[in-house]
């Protein structure tokens, strides 16, 4: 019936935290087996320390694409990053401006734990054949970066206890991607901003991880930015991937920013902007996005393959994830292929446990053929198997939770994907 509008944009940085203080200024952890050439222990003047026990991981594979000497820039650039907003740092006779260039744009993407610069801003400058450059802070002082340090900190360690020694990988990537976005409000004006062109200044905080976690405002670059810090805190490997994102309802293109993630040996997709569906409630029998309501979380772009995510995501190299074992829907268990007694016994015990949990209304679903005629095998007014499936969830729970005779559901043919919000007795 309904989609809401999806939202774009891109940007970058991000922060971390360590062991008992075993500090940034110490080792890089990197991912092991991503092929990534050694780091150097580096020399920041900031110690942002995770909980103890965590194993962080974060790949560096835009690193490893650069040439040797590109690399060796890289290096200064990532051991001086605290200073070089004040102190220009020269990168020799080696490298163009051009080259600077794809350093930084290496650099920006791989480091989630430099969260206090910001992306775009740096200056970059030639004496002779001497490159120079100087990087912008989001934090105009030390003093004000290190609380910066100590309230990310925080926010991280909010998100961290949420997770339980017994998880997966995929349940404890499911609980920080639905974490952030209950944490996280998506910022039009930035949006916008963007795509008129205008200046950054004052927001830009909203492309980076400090928006995300610490001011609760992002747009698509700080969703992205969040994420890949929040997953290799929690020793999950997941890479920042830029490219444009398509308007299902315009077909206008803008730049946008997700995430690669590695679970299990696999490479999948996630968007954790575009699962943020914002605020939603019900107006005029239908299901809009609205000031007051229900944060919908959802996760249509959880766990993809390449050709799925290619179908409104576009300028990406694709990234070799073509496995399903890690899917959202497939893992759990909300994969409709028939309707049959199987299926329908899903669907009641998912209504029963919104109901009973009073989790937010609304149930995605996947088909992966037939969409539509099962579609309308679900909503058929006389007889739509979804509304024996509420009487039946109703009936589990000992009492009318939900409107039986009807429910608000919508279908989005491209993707398969099936989204039903079912209404409360108490709702008009």
């Amino acid at each position: 019936m309904i989609e809401t509008g999806k939202k774009g944009l891109c940007a970058l940085f991000v922060f971390i935290k360590k062991t008992v203080f075993l500090s940034l200024s110490m080792a890089l952890v990197l991912c092991s087996g991503c092929g990534v050439s050694p780091m150097p222990s580096t020399q920041s003047g900031f110690s942002l320390h995770l909980p103890v026990g965590s194993q962080p991981v974060w790949p560096k594979p835009y690193y490893e694409a650069l040439s040797e000497s590109q690399k060796e820039a890289y290096r200064e650039i990532y051991q001086l990053s605290d200073r070089l907003g004040t102190e220009p740092l020269s990168l020799g006779d080696h490298l163009s401006a051009q080259e600077v260039r794809e350093v930084l744009a290496a650099y920006y993407k791989d480091t989630p734990e430099h969260f206090w610069i910001v992306e775009g801003m740096e200056t970059i400058w030639m004496e002779g054949d001497n490159a120079f450059v100087r990087l912008t802070y989001l934090f105009p002082d030390e003093a004000s970066r290190y609380e910066a340090g100590r309230q990310m900190e925080a926010a991280l360690d909010r998100a961290l206890a949420n997770l339980r020694p017994n998880m997966d990988d995929f349940e404890k990537e499911l609980t920080l991607h639905d974490w952030l976005i209950k944490s996280c409000v998506y910022d039009g004006e930035a949006y916008e901003a963007v795509l008129e062109e205008k200046s950054l200044k004052g927001i830009e905080a909203s492309f980076s991880a400090w928006g995300a976690l610490a001011e609760g405002k992002a747009a698509c670059a700080g969703y992205a930015r969040a994420m890949q810090l929040l997953l290799g805190a929690a020793g999950i490997p997941c890479s920042y991937l830029s490219g444009t994102g398509v308007d299902g309802e315009t077909g206008k293109a803008f730049a946008h920013a997700w995430n690669v993630v590695t679970i299990d040996g696999g490479t999948y997709h996630l968007d954790a902007t575009w699962n943020d569906r914002g605020v939603w409630s019900v107006q005029s029998d239908q299901y809009r996005a609205s000031q007051g309501g229900e944060h919908y979380v959802s996760h249509r772009y959880f766990n993809q393959t390449d050709r799925q995510m290619a179908l409104d995501h576009q300028n990406f190299i694709f990234q070799g994830c073509d496995s399903l074992q890690e899917n959202y829907f497939v893992r759990q268990g909300l994969v409709i292929k028939k309707l049959d007694e199987s299926e329908q016994g899903m669907l009641v015990e998912r209504l029963t446990r919104i109901g009973m949990e009073h989790e937010q209304p609304l149930l995605e679903l996947w088909v992966p053929e037939d969409g539509q005629m099962l579609f309308d095998q679900m909503v058929h007014p006389e007889e739509g198997v979804l509304y024996d499936c509420l009487k039946a969830a109703n009936q589990q729970m000992g009492k009318k939770i939900f409107q039986e005779g009807q429910a608000v559901a919508w279908f989005q043919e491209e993707s398969g994907i099936i989204t039903v919000r079912a209404l409360y007795e108490e709702e008009e």
